[in-house]
């Protein structure tokens, strides 16, 4: 009866954290679909400015440079973001499905871990953008109308910046703040009793609460 009960607590536990960890992966999965489909925005409209936007032989080989090298920093940053997204999105769905046993909890970290470059190869596409389009406004318009433009986007590029650094620093916790499951996964015959007789009477006790709440 004993080792019944401990078989089916092992169970009941490692289902639980595989279910709060699968939650965990479709927001990775979300998250980084979203970013791959605004960087393909982006790099679409650095294509389409490097084919369809004509330079006017007036503008200055200077100025011209800078729309080209914009142009090509924006469409390089945005495809590293794409590709880092799918690869990520596609290999880790993939490692958490069909790979060996907790290989739902490796797949989390590592998609976890990526999340900075990718963050940051967005955040390079999103600057080059700016770039792009300043370089676009003295490309296309004249003098002091391109000066007010870029100003303008100047300015959208500085608060995007900056709010987004106070975003980050909002929600920002450290590696050891985060929630893990090892300890959950790892329970098994190895485990010794007390830890499970604990789990076990944690689970009881929050049965209880729940019931009472109900009640």
């Amino acid at each position: 009866m004993l080792a019944a009960d401990r078989l089916l607590l092992q169970s009941s536990i490692k289902d639980q954290a595989v279910k709060l960890k699968s939650k965990e992966l479709d927001l990775y999965e979300r998250n980084y679909g979203d970013i791959g489909l605004q960087s393909s925005v982006l790099a679409s409209c650095a294509v389409v400015a490097m084919v369809e936007l004509h330079v006017p032989e007036h503008v200055p080989p200077f100025v011209q440079m800078c729309f080209n090298i914009s142009c090509i920093l924006c469409l390089a940053a945005n495809l590293n973001t794409i590709a880092s997204t799918t690869t990520v999105t596609v290999l880790g769905s993939s490692l958490a499905l069909r790979g060996p046993d907790g290989s739902m909890f490796r797949s989390v970290e590592a998609m976890n871990k990526e999340r900075r470059t990718i963050f940051i190869y967005f955040g390079c596409g999103v600057v080059f953008a700016h770039f792009m389009a300043i370089a676009a406004a003295f490309v296309k318009m004249r003098p002091e109308t391109a000066i007010a433009a870029a100003c303008i986007l100047s300015l959208s590029l500085y608060n995007i910046l900056s709010s987004t650094r106070e975003r980050f620093n909002k929600f920002w916790f450290t590696d050891q703040e985060t929630i893990d499951f090892s300890d959950l996964w790892e329970v098994g015959p190895s485990a010794r009793p007390d830890q499970l007789n604990r789990m076990k009477i944690d689970g009881v006790a929050g049965g209880n609460e729940n019931s009472r709440s109900n009640v």
